[in-house]
């Protein structure tokens, strides 16, 4: 049995948004391989949750090792880092004295075979990693995190704004090459971030979707319910943020000008309140949500507008998973090996994307073959029996070298 450290940058939960999916679902799959884990994730200021409150799971599977981590975004802090620093500010604001002392702690009470980082933003803490634990580090890539960074300045406008995100993903991009080639061994979420990491350094790389429960074939949508949109996910994540103001300033008004009577659903974890606060016609605000399934399943067509980001939008494969027809741009499906008219429906700009929602009201049939198109898709790719066996093997290739 394998013994498995787990290491996130927050607890992932509740389930709102594609990083806390990622992450408990990756907890699931290892699971499976069989192994012993133990969670390590700071209770962080900027998504901080009642750890009473925590499904059971959390004390008696994961384990969880956590405590209170301030991780505000300081103004004060961001400009100091960016005059005084040449790390990104991802990463300093993790490396605070009380995450030295509680890994160090955890480090020395217990022994494990594999430590694997959740995305890089813990990395600094690698050689005390190595300092106190003979296991297999093993960073598991959610994004090129400084692809995401790059993207979003090019998309500003501001020249103070643009300017420190081009340093902030310089920085990113030293940082995670650096970490790359520390590490023993690299889980990328889809072959475009495998394809990085593959070509800068020599280290294992395996490509490992994230799993995804299996359900039923899903039942057709009713024709009445296609009129209903929904755009879902984490709004403290820069790239949903964009995507949502992009969605609601130029895709909206013309596919309401055109059908007036459809409606957009926006929904996610961290709402702003501004956007809490704004009136658009036939749009509906309904901030975080209970039951994100429940949320999709009432809105069922699936609106992904993203300009920016890398990885895979693990929501988009919890949609697949429901049977839902999804509207994407081609950055939403980034690293999903889809098919436009398929899979999904491609759409760019507001009058493709108007047209888009057309074509499946008026053609309920459209809608349910692409939601069967997209059950199947995920449950050939993204089941446990498919993946267990390939993260069983890399873990032992690792403790092997």
């Amino acid at each position: 049995m394998l013994r498995i450290l787990q290491i996130a940058n927050r607890i992932p939960f509740p389930l709102y948004d594609g990083g806390s999916l990622a992450v408990q679902a990756m907890m699931d799959l290892q699971e499976k391989i069989p192994s012993s884990i133990r969670l390590f994730a700071p209770n962080a200021s900027r998504n901080h949750i009642s750890v009473q409150n925590l499904p059971e799971r959390f004390s008696q599977q994961y384990r969880l090792r956590t405590f209170d981590l301030n991780t505000a975004l300081a103004p004060f802090s961001m400009a100091a880092n960016w005059l005084c620093s040449h790390e990104p500010y991802h990463s300093i604001r993790f490396m605070q004295p009380i995450v030295w002392n509680e890994l160090r702690r955890l480090l020395m009470e217990e022994t494990f075979d594999i430590i694997q980082l959740e995305g890089p933003f813990l990395g600094g803490w690698l050689p005390m990693m190595r300092e106190y634990s003979d296991a297999s580090i093993v960073l598991r890539a959610h994004n090129v995190e400084h692809e995401i960074w790059s993207e979003l300045a090019t998309c500003t406008k501001n020249p103070l704004k643009k300017a420190y995100l081009s340093s902030q993903s310089s920085r990113l991009a030293a940082f995670e090459l650096r970490l790359a080639q520390s590490v023993d061994g690299i889980l990328a979420i889809s072959q475009a971030t495998a394809q990085f990491f593959e070509a800068n350094t020599p280290k294992p790389v395996q490509v490992l979707g994230s799993v995804v429960t299996t359900r039923p074939k899903p039942d057709p949508i009713p024709p009445e319910r296609l009129k209903q949109l929904s755009f879902l996910g984490s709004l403290d994540w820069q790239p949903n943020r964009e995507a949502v103001h992009h969605l609601l300033e130029s895709w909206w008004p013309e596919l309401h000008r055109k059908c007036p009577d459809m409606q957009l659903n926006v929904a996610g974890k961290n709402f702003p309140d501004a956007l809490m606060r704004k009136k658009i016609d036939g749009v509906l605000m309904h901030g975080t949500v209970a039951d994100a399934e429940s949320f999709l399943k009432s809105h069922p067509v699936v609106v992904v507008p993203l300009r920016s980001g890398s990885g895979i939008r693990i929501k988009i494969l919890e949609a697949f998973a429901l049977g839902l027809p999804i509207i994407s741009s081609a950055k939403g499906v980034q690293g999903l090996d889809v098919e436009a008219d398929v899979h999904y429906l491609a759409a760019e700009n507001a009058e493709e994307f108007a047209q888009q929602c057309q074509r499946l009201r008026e053609h309920p049939q459209l809608a349910r073959r692409l939601g069967e198109a997209g059950h199947h898709f995920v449950s050939s790719h993204f089941g446990a029996t498919v993946l267990a066996p390939k993260l069983s093997d890399f873990y032992r290739h690792l403790r092997s070298l």
